[in-house]
């Protein structure tokens, strides 16, 4: 993804989120689920909102000496050394140059770096089935959004499997 395509993503999401504070009050519901779609080279994966601490264009990283399979390095984020795994690496897939990453909900700091943001959407709880294509570690359902079906990336199963990668589990 190039930096200009990258810049103009950025500034719809922004954009998007100071007119949310323009609309007038709704009233809470518990009808939906907020997901996050990114692409890892051919595949559709997503996130639940609620599994992130954060979501923002990647900077730079420093890689690691005898790193980890998938450590991508070390990343500088508020002020913390933030540990950055690709994505692509981590479930087996052929992925581009990364562009973004997904900061996790994780006991410890951790983002996963990825390479095209596709959006952020508010879903009913009956767009997500069982997944009967994808039998892997990582995922076990889908989500219908867009006119798209995205695999839903559980985060406790990748933070279990970046911690066998690095021998802490």
């Amino acid at each position: 993804m190039d930096d200009d395509h990258s810049q103009e993503m950025l500034a719809a999401l922004r954009a998007d989120f100071d007119r949310a504070f323009t609309l007038p009050l709704a009233a809470p519901s518990d009808d939906g689920v907020d997901v996050i779609g990114l692409r890892v080279g051919a595949e559709r994966l997503a996130f639940r909102l609620q599994d992130l601490a954060g979501l923002q264009a990647l900077g730079q990283v420093v890689p690691l000496p005898g790193a980890a399979r998938g450590l991508s390095g070390l990343m500088g984020l508020r002020g913390r050394a933030v540990a950055v795994y690709d994505l692509a690496t981590l479930l087996g897939l052929v992925g581009g140059a990364s562009a973004w990453i997904a900061l996790c909900r994780f006991q410890e700091p951790l983002a996963l770096a990825f390479e095209a943001l596709e959006g952020y959407w508010r879903v009913p709880r009956d767009a997500f089935a069982p997944s009967s294509q994808r039998q892997d570690l990582y995922s076990q359902e889908l989500v219908r959004v867009a006119g798209h079906s995205y695999a839903v990336l559980e985060t406790a199963a990748l933070e279990k499997a970046i911690a066998r990668l690095a021998g802490v589990a």
